[in-house]
């Protein structure tokens, strides 16, 4: 099965902060602030596939969404190349386990995962 390096370049990126001890929540595109900035200190200035990264975990397909990072959990949404579907997958911010996956449609390709913190769901805005 064939990987979007993209989609693994994206995981690794918003892990980065999680390597250096518990971090701000990422609650949906562009981060808490809204303008893709953090306030975390002390964060690497490069990073490779073994070098400032916690873990890297293949994605179904490519995405070009944002991760989300709340309670210990990285949301992520990616393309499904072999059907064109799009699923919504939730890894362990610790560990990279993957907890689950979900279909989230056909018609979804630039979507990005948004937190409803009020009711512990996942929406997933399809317009990224």
């Amino acid at each position: 099965m064939t990987y979007s390096k993209t989609a693994l370049f994206l995981i690794t990126v918003i892990l980065i902060s999680a390597s250096s001890g518990p971090a701000r929540d990422w609650p949906q595109w562009r981060g808490p602030f809204f303008n893709g900035s953090t306030d975390e200190e002390n964060l690497p200035a490069s990073w490779s596939a073994t070098e400032n990264t916690k873990w890297v975990s293949p994605l179904p397909g490519p995405s070009g969404a944002t991760a989300v990072i709340s309670n210990g959990r990285v949301f992520v949404t990616s393309m499904v190349k072999r059907t064109g579907g799009y699923v919504a997958l939730c890894f362990d911010q610790e560990t990279g386990k993957q907890l689950w996956r979900k279909n989230v449609g056909s018609d979804s390709r630039r979507a990005h995962p948004i937190l409803d913190r009020h009711r512990q769901r996942l929406p997933v805005h399809p317009h990224g």
